[in-house]
């Protein structure tokens, strides 16, 4: 680090040493008449040597980083932490009332893994409470943050319990009184997770849109433009089909959309200037998946009793039902995956 000197300090020392000098130069026998002659002038200070200027700062870029890390919070611990209670609903009778110590099997809960809920405290609350602001989803993220931390803590304390087979040496008396902490716990989690769940793909269709007119303008509706368009359309196809009840007119428009644009991102892959292929095998199985899970809808056809078995067993085997929303949830991903795989 560069000290500044200090300019005074350097005045009152020249103004010491020039009688010095001058009486060395003159002699006792000097005339009093004369004038000495001015006392040379002072050296200028030295110029401070220049520091480099801060770099600017990308607001785009670092509001990007805050929703990738708002992201990695999210994929890391929702569908875990409602998996958590889905597996906790799946002995206990009556949500209600809450176990009895009569369940023939008790088969415990999930949890919510513990890298995602580091992720999920410090992290992302420094990232909330920094530059830039991002409104209503800092103060969502927040909610989130705190949500799932508390469910996170009600799962890890029921899991010890019933990992340790208490529950058979009280009788369920732990069990029974941790119910209503589990249930308002885990409420609180899914109307958090909601609200940031849609908060984040607000944000990312809105910067998704971004790239796509910054696209347009620089390079054109190229091979990489109908890309972004295409995981945009399959994204918002999404967020719609992996309901449980939605609006078959705007599930069908969306549906139109993303097909258009796939059909587009094919064409151009292509062309000589795509230099990375579409990843062609995802995009149809994410169409035929996204059909079915319309179909049975538009139909109201119910599930069968195998079908109702896999969907209650486990995420896998949910998406093996065709039309369901894990079916769908399953093949986007997949299309995710193999979109941002390095080629």
């Amino acid at each position: 680090m560069l000290v500044p000197v200090d300019r005074a300090s350097a005045r009152l020392w020249a103004g010491l040493a020039t009688p010095v000098i001058l009486a060395s130069l003159f002699g006792c026998g000097a005339k009093n008449s004369e004038q000495p002659p001015p006392p040379p002038a002072e050296a200028p200070a030295p110029e401070p040597a220049p520091v480099a200027a801060a770099p600017p700062v990308d607001p785009n870029a670092a509001a990007d980083k805050k929703i990738d890390m708002y992201s990695s919070c999210f994929n890391a611990t929702n569908k875990p932490a409602y998996q958590a209670m889905s597996r906790y609903n799946s002995w206990v009778s009556s949500m209600r009332i809450g176990p009895t110590g009569s369940e023939r099997i008790v088969n415990g809960v999930g949890a919510v893994p513990d890298d995602g809920l580091v992720e999920c405290g410090v992290p992302l609350m420094d990232a909330a409470n920094a530059v830039p602001s991002l409104n209503d989803l800092d103060t969502v993220a927040k909610i989130y943050s705190m949500a799932v931390t508390d469910w996170g803590k009600s799962l890890k304390e029921a899991g010890r319990y019933y990992r340790s087979a208490a529950y058979k040496e009280d009788a369920m008396a732990q069990g029974m009184a941790m119910h209503r902490g589990l249930v308002k716990n885990y409420e609180t989690f899914v109307r958090a997770s909601g609200e940031f769940g849609q908060a984040l793909d607000d944000a990312n269709d809105q910067r998704q849109q971004e790239q796509l007119s910054a696209l347009e303008t620089t390079e054109g509706r190229t091979y990489n433009y109908w890309r972004i368009a295409t995981m945009r359309s399959a994204r918002r196809l999404v967020s719609v089909l992996r309901q449980d009840r939605f609006v078959i007119t705007e599930a069908t428009a969306r549906l139109k959309a993303y097909e258009e644009n796939a059909e587009r991102m094919t064409a151009t892959a292509q062309l000589p200037e795509a230099d990375t292929p579409a990843p062609l095998r995802a995009v149809e199985d994410y169409r035929t998946a996204s059909q079915q899970r319309l179909s049975r809808v538009f139909k109201k056809k119910p599930y069968t009793d195998s079908e109702q078995v896999r969907l209650n067993t486990d995420s896998k085997s949910a998406s093996s039902v065709d039309g369901s929303p894990a079916s769908v949830i399953r093949s986007y991903n997949i299309l995710v995956g193999e979109s941002n795989a390095p080629r």
